[in-house]
């Protein structure tokens, strides 16, 4: 797969991701108040971890055409951390 296709694949995913944070956003205030402090924590880790992704992510869209093979693998690990963090919280809560 070439650098473009590659970069448009990987936002679409991210935006797949962001609209599955904005689920656990929403369902937040339909929580008790014990849970929903355990909830922010888990938000807060998902954010972080959005971050890493995005900056993951623009490393790739600002690299040379050689050196983003290298770097997509860290972006692929990190999108799958991001990925499995939100789908556990979004079957936990």
């Amino acid at each position: 797969m070439e650098k473009n296709g590659y970069i448009k694949k990987a936002q679409a995913k991210l935006d797949e991701l962001n609209g599955n944070i904005k689920l656990l956003k929403a369902k937040k205030d339909n929580l008790e108040a014990e849970v929903q402090i355990e909830y922010d924590k888990k938000i807060e880790e998902i954010e972080l971890l959005k971050k890493d992704v995005e900056n993951r992510l623009d490393d790739i869209n600002s690299s040379s055409n050689e050196a983003w093979i290298e770097l997509k693998n860290g972006f692929e690990k990190s999108s799958r951390i991001m990925e499995e963090t939100v789908k556990s919280a979004l079957s936990k809560f």
